[in-house]
């Protein structure tokens, strides 16, 4: 009967080598899970700010003589750029103001915003004899004699993005409202305007 010579220290560094081997391979893939992982949450899940926009804007019944009247239709435009994120915004107030004087305030609805969409709702703004400073009816007719006047929009308020709520401030700086120095009413100058969007 031949004889088999068996080492059992090569057994040993053989078996050892496999399981090394294996390990690797099982850490490889796990790396590479992750990475994919990774990789799609801050692509896909990975939270986007919304873009908001100033799509028109009508002025009507405005005056700038010793007080300050008018009345803004101002249409949004909202899109929410996430794949697969609504987006539910709570309590959003907005404001309409020249320079530092606050005009007149608002009040939005809340709303859930479906991933990937685009919406678009309206925003009445009246202000009714509203007391300013010298400065800001100097600065209005001075506008309005070189035909448009300048107005800002800020929305506050909240929006709930997967688990977290978050307060929102959006800024739409310089509205320019096409309207002469003799008349009462005037419309969004330049196009849609884009917003800044903060939040914390």
């Amino acid at each position: 009967m031949p004889v088999v010579a068996v080492h059992v220290d090569d057994l040993y560094f053989k078996n050892k080598s496999n399981k090394c081997r294996y390990l690797w391979i099982t850490l490889l893939m796990l790396l590479i899970i992750v990475t994919v992982l990774i990789i799609f949450y801050f692509t896909m899940l990975q939270p986007k700010l919304p873009h908001f926009y100033v799509n028109a804007l009508s002025l009507t019944n405005f005056t700038s003589t010793e007080i300050v009247t008018g009345t803004w239709q101002v249409v949004f435009l909202v899109k929410n750029p996430n794949e697969f994120l609504n987006i539910k915004f709570m309590s959003l107030q907005p404001m309409i103001y020249y320079e530092d004087q606050n005009l007149s305030e608002s009040q939005i609805i809340s709303f859930m915003q479906p991933s990937k969409s685009n919406l678009i709702f309206n925003v009445t703004f009246s202000a009714v004899n509203v007391k300013v400073g010298q400065y800001i009816l100097d600065g209005m007719n001075k506008e309005r004699e070189h035909g448009s006047v300048g107005f800002n929009v800020k929305i506050d308020g909240y929006m709930k993005l997967k688990y977290s709520k978050q307060r929102i401030r959006v800024l739409c700086d310089n509205i320019v409202v096409r309207i002469s120095s003799n008349s009462l009413s005037g419309i969004l100058d330049g196009g849609v305007k884009n917003c800044n969007v903060d939040f914390n």
